[in-house]
């Protein structure tokens, strides 16, 4: 769900900060901040880890690249709001759905060995797509 919402609320966040006046890295971190502080949110009071803290997401990395896609499409390229929230959305999407389809890592800090702990693998959505997968309870 996360490759469908992720995109509509940085390209949305991003037109709200222009439309207020605000300069271009501005307008791009309200994109980036609006919905990966609500996803923190949700995911929070659900009791679950926050998608900012699963390694390997890519959910920030995606506001971000739609956040500067949609400011290049509509301030630079001249485009209406439509047609910038839609090309946005659209790469948002397909990146953030290749990212997880092809378990894309995003870089990560050096975490000394003690302080890393167990890190289980990953399923890619490719795997979770075949008939009769199952998850893995602990």
């Amino acid at each position: 769900m996360t490759c469908f919402s992720l995109p509509w609320y940085a390209a949305i966040g991003v037109a709200a900060g222009l439309a207020a006046g605000l300069p271009d890295i501005a307008a791009i971190f309200i994109g980036v901040v609006g919905p990966t502080a609500g996803r923190f949110l949700i995911d929070i009071t659900a009791g679950k880890s926050a998608k900012q803290f699963v390694r390997g997401e890519w959910f920030v990395g995606t506001a971000v690249l739609t956040s500067i896609v949609y400011l290049v499409c509509f301030k630079y390229f001249g485009m209406t709001q439509w047609p910038a929230t839609l090309i946005a959305f659209a790469v948002g999407f397909f990146f953030r759905l290749a990212a997880i389809w092809f378990l894309w890592e995003e870089p990560l800090p050096h975490v000394p060995d003690q302080v890393k702990g167990e890190v289980k693998p990953r399923v890619s959505l490719k795997e979770k797509m075949k008939p009769g997968w199952e998850p893995e309870y602990d």
